[in-house]
């Protein structure tokens, strides 16, 4: 039996990364509005680009080069724990069938020194990874509050308070 187009695979996308990258932010994966626009957390309602700016007390940039050029300027990596998966929606508890990404090779590159995981489940594949993986059990990690508009349990305000205190190093 043919799956149908709710259950085609989907990929996602490659980390955004610089050579000075010190800090990553794992997702779980792309949302239908990201791969349709093929932009990391491109949904209006997802808080992520917001925090990023507070953080930098600027406006959020109008394009996607402008915020990636906000991740370098504070030597930020981003990626998603999943390369692909099954999923009809956005929720990641409707993720099926899910391929992990080679989160190691990354940290051969990068001189990542923490890993923030953006909401539960990315924490979750985080820790599995990092127990097949002794290379990288060592990189420091903390969960934050997700900034997918699902995530009503915190304002604005306190995702921007968390993510400030854990983006230090």
């Amino acid at each position: 039996m043919k799956n149908s187009a709710s259950e085609k695979r989907k990929t996602g996308f490659p980390p955004i990364h610089f050579p000075d990258s010190q800090i990553l932010i794992l997702g779980t994966f792309p949302s239908v509005k990201s791969l349709e626009q093929q932009e990391y957390y491109a949904h209006k309602q997802n808080q992520f680009w917001k925090i990023i700016a507070a953080l930098q007390n600027i406006e959020v940039p109008t394009d996607y080069p402008g915020k990636i050029a906000l991740l370098k300027t504070q030597k930020i990596a981003l990626w998603d724990v999943f390369e692909s998966c099954i999923n009809p929606g956005s929720a990641d508890s409707s993720i099926k069938d899910p391929k992990f990404n080679d989160l190691p090779t990354l940290f051969k590159t990068d001189s990542i020194k923490k890993i923030l995981a953006n909401g539960q489940k990315a924490h979750q594949i985080l820790l599995k990874c990092q127990n097949q993986h002794p290379e990288i059990a060592h990189i420091p990690t903390a969960i934050l509050p997700s900034t997918s508009p699902a995530n009503a349990r915190y304002p604005l305000t306190e995702k921007i308070r968390q993510w400030h205190e854990h983006l230090k190093l």
